[in-house]
């Protein structure tokens, strides 16, 4: 079972920065690194960024990449515009292994709460 999906505001919570953060950082390097055995789509608390890491996933496997131009180019039309996919290139303090493995970490803790709260504990 997965959480209700969220729209976010413009007062995004930490939990959209740093999923957004994540998704601009794997853009920037092109590769997954080592973050796909431990994250899966559904710990993005965001739809969007969901298709996103799915889409990324599914890159990867073609051994196509993760750049930005790779995911822009196999982006479904009704998914998100270049406007939202480039936004993330925005928020990249730390592009580099060890600040992906900080924002899968982050990411992984807001999914564990959301679960939680869904199942009532």
């Amino acid at each position: 079972m997965t959480a209700p999906a969220r729209a976010y505001e413009q007062d995004e919570p930490a939990e959209c920065q740093s999923e957004k953060s994540l998704l601009g950082a794997l853009m920037v390097v092109g590769h997954l690194h080592d973050v796909s055995p431990e994250l899966r789509p559904e710990d993005f608390g965001n739809v969007q960024h969901q298709a996103i890491y799915r889409l990324m996933l599914r890159l990867e496997e073609d051994e196509m990449g993760t750049d930005t131009s790779t995911v822009y180019d196999n982006m479904p039309p009704d998914l998100t515009s270049l406007t939202y996919l480039a936004s993330p290139l925005d928020r990249i303090p730390r592009p580099d292994e060890e600040g992906i493995k900080d924002y899968v970490r982050c990411i992984r803790a807001a999914a564990l709460r959301r679960r939680m709260q869904q199942w009532g504990a």
